[in-house]
């Protein structure tokens, strides 16, 4: 594991990135399992929808600016 994340590091920030961004969509995706199975008697609508919602929202609003501008300069190569 030590290897493969400084073969990771190695491939740049974007390869980081988007391995940050894969753990952290894994992991809400088993948080919002557990709430969704322990707010299933509620029979809230949308519940997953909105949430999964919240998370690209919530990212977007934090790393955009920053990944748009990075992006910008990769796609005028």
């Amino acid at each position: 594991m030590i290897f493969g994340f400084g073969f990771v590091i190695y491939m740049g920030p974007l390869v980081l990135v988007l391995l940050i961004f894969a753990i952290q969509i894994k992991c809400f995706h088993e948080i919002i399992t557990i709430g969704y199975t322990v707010y299933k008697s509620f029979d809230l609508p949308w519940f997953r929808t909105l949430s999964w919602y919240f998370l690209f929202a919530s990212n977007y609003f934090f790393y955009g600016e920053s990944l748009i501008d990075y992006f910008g300069v990769l796609l005028h190569r």
